[in-house]
């Protein structure tokens, strides 16, 4: 039996072995273990028996010293097993204070073991820095390390309302997570906790013992090595228990609002049901009794309110004469009633251009032409015609006409 086909095996039945080791059976008989599949993998076609040979053919099982009639997990494989599961669950902030009581306790060796120099103070020295401390800080950056996994699959469960579960009991995990595990794990590892506690103190003891055992051959690099192992926990228990709260907070505070909404709208649903419409207290919660329109407004208003932004956007026109020029006189403006006047008293005219020309073409256009400053002023000013040399009936302002 190879490996890959050993792990292959117990990742296929894994369900299995996981409800085993969670309910703690030190030993099951055949009917146990078919009520186990029938429970963990209905799918199963093999039956109880076939399945259980095929577990012992390979090692995952044997069976138990008592009698032949019973079973249990191979003791490495439990282990296993246990290991795997205790990485998908939370683990209690309780669980993390024994491991710093005991680090803080091998602290306390290593002091003493800097303070004495003799021989037995040496190999205390390298045990406390090399195995004993190692060893606890890799179990407390473990263990924060999975319960951020464990956070983050029970948040993704409830996002993925996979369990068909309702807002209350969405919100009854969530709030029993947050409340047992990550408020309590706050006050453990946040600054001045007991876990910063305990490193600061590590941290003080090993700079003592890095000036202590200056001229020591290995104790320099020991505790070298120990100070950036207690570096990385800090840094990776700030960042493990980060992630999680920024997982579980907004959704703690969605689904409590989203609770809170559902309850009330339970009751007042429950009082409808019971007592009817009259039951809803509208004339005391809503004065309001009919529906007012406010900061309506007219097609007209707007159009008068962007004629005014437009009237005040324009740029100031460019004087007829400019300061400086040569021939530089005074600006005469043509008086678009005067022109009309004339105009009237004068017709008909066969070409409105030419009448322009003859009876205003003295007037100064500054830099532009005689005729460019005409034209506009009787196509823009007096809205007059050219074709038919009559004023425009429309009103200011007029369309411009071509020639």
């Amino acid at each position: 039996m190879t490996p890959e086909r050993l792990l292959r095996l117990a990742a296929e039945h894994y369900r299995l072995l996981d409800e085993v080791v969670r309910r703690g059976l030190s030993s099951f008989t055949v009917a146990q273990f078919r009520e186990l599949l029938r429970l963990r993998a209905p799918d199963e076609t093999r039956g109880a028996d076939q399945l259980l040979s095929q577990l012992k053919d390979v090692g995952l099982i044997e069976h138990s010293p008592d009698s032949e009639a019973y079973f249990e997990l191979v003791a490495q494989v439990e282990e296993f097993i246990r290991y795997l599961s205790q990485r998908q669950r939370v683990t209690s902030p309780g669980a993390l204070m024994p491991m710093i009581e005991e680090l803080e306790f091998h602290t306390d060796e290593l002091r003493r073991a800097i303070d004495d120099r003799d021989a037995g103070a040496g190999g205390l020295l390298f045990e406390t820095a090399h195995n004993r401390l190692p060893g606890i800080i890799e179990s407390i950056r473990s263990l924060c390390q999975d319960n951020r996994k464990a956070i983050e699959n029970e948040v993704m469960s409830i996002k993925s309302r996979e369990d068909n579960r309702t807002t209350r009991q969405r919100y009854n995990v969530i709030h029993l997570l947050y409340t047992r595990h990550v408020e309590p794990m706050r006050t453990v590892i946040d600054v001045g906790g007991p876990m910063d506690k305990a490193l600061s103190r590590l941290l003080d003891v090993t700079r003592h013992g890095l000036d202590a055992l200056a001229s020591d051959y290995h104790a320099p690099d020991l505790l070298a090595t120990l100070r950036r192992r207690v570096a990385r926990l800090r840094r990776d228990a700030y960042e493990h228990f980060t992630a999680s709260l920024k997982d579980i907070l907004p959704l703690y505070q969605k689904l409590r609002r989203d609770s809170a909404f559902a309850a009330a709208a339970n009751k007042v649903l429950d009082a409808v049901g019971r007592e009817g419409v009259a039951s809803l207290p509208f004339r005391e919660t809503i004065p309001i009794a009919r529906w007012r329109a406010e900061s309506l407004f007219s097609a007209r208003s707007l159009l008068e309110y962007l004629e005014g932004l437009f009237a005040d956007s324009r740029l100031e026109p460019e004087p007829l004469v400019l300061p400086g020029d040569e021939d530089e006189t005074t600006a005469r403006l043509l008086d678009p009633i005067e022109v009309e006047e004339r105009l009237s008293e004068e017709m008909p005219q066969p070409d409105l251009l030419a009448w322009l020309f003859a009876r205003y073409g003295d007037y100064p256009g500054g830099r532009y032409s005689p005729s460019t400053t005409i034209s506009a002023a009787a196509r823009c000013t007096c809205g007059i015609t050219p074709a038919t040399g009559r004023p425009a009936t429309s009103s200011w302002p007029f369309t411009p006409t071509t020639h």
